[in-house]
């Protein structure tokens, strides 16, 4: 990934993708940029007046040797879902200590979309055309 603050025309590289980035959330009060791309979520830190400049990213939601194709936010938390091109879902948070949990298995079919509705509906699309729908946590509003 590629960034230019436009203030200064200061350039930002942000290396370390063996693949394409197809997916990118803002997410949490950091705020961090979550992309997809890589075998987990990367979130670039963009607090501060330099942004990811100078930065390394944190990560979450490894996918072992599958790489992330897709990422959604969790609304009101630091935490967001990545899927995988093995068809998983990963729910995790950008901090070095945090556990990542599964929310879907594989399924052989890469992730194409993930959204999360503001009253916790998970929609998750699999390029097979499988579709998945679900209510975080499970009470009612």
């Amino acid at each position: 990934m590629h960034g230019w603050r436009l203030r200064d025309k200061a350039d930002m590289r942000m290396s370390g993708y063996p693949a394409k980035v197809k997916d990118f959330i803002w997410m949490g009060s950091a705020p961090f940029l979550a992309t997809s791309g890589a075998d987990e979520a990367v979130c670039w830190p963009f607090d501060g007046k330099d942004g990811p400049m100078g930065r390394s990213p944190a990560t979450c939601c490894y996918g072992g040797k599958q790489v992330c194709t897709a990422v959604a936010g969790m609304l009101g938390h630091d935490a967001l879902l990545a899927g995988f091109a093995d068809g998983a879902v990963l729910a995790g948070r950008a901090s070095e200590d945090a556990e990542d949990f599964v929310v879907k298995g594989s399924s052989g079919s890469p992730i194409a979309a993930l959204a999360i509705t503001s009253d916790a509906w998970l929609f998750v699309g699999e390029e097979s055309g499988r579709i998945l729908w679900v209510r975080l946590g499970g009470g009612e509003k």
